[in-house]
């Protein structure tokens, strides 16, 4: 047997009406800073090309040169490569001799 439900004796109060909220200006975005570091896959190339400083590395410009395929690399590392090799014909003669 359900119970009937009591009637409150003092009424609901009505609602009040709801202030109005200011819209406040929004604060304007600061440019965008510009990389200085170069980073990823074409980093050495973007540092040559002038687009950035330098790499993570740290290699600036004037570090920097083209391979004979083309490819940006350092100018240190590949003067290495030179010097390391710089013999070896000798060696590729003698070995293409001995495979015949």
């Amino acid at each position: 047997m359900a119970l009937a439900m009591k009637a409150s004796k003092t009424g609901s109060k009505a609602m009040k009406a709801m202030k109005v909220t200011k819209v406040m200006k929004k604060k304007a975005m600061k440019a965008k800073r510009v990389a200085k570091v170069a980073k990823g896959r074409m980093a050495k190339a973007m540092v040559l090309a002038g687009k950035r400083e330098k790499t993570t590395g740290g290699l600036k410009q004037d570090n920097l040169t083209k391979n004979k395929n083309g490819k940006v690399v350092s100018k240190k590392a590949s003067a290495h490569g030179k010097r390391a090799f710089r013999h070896i014909e000798g060696w590729v003669e003698a070995v293409m001799a001995a495979r015949e």
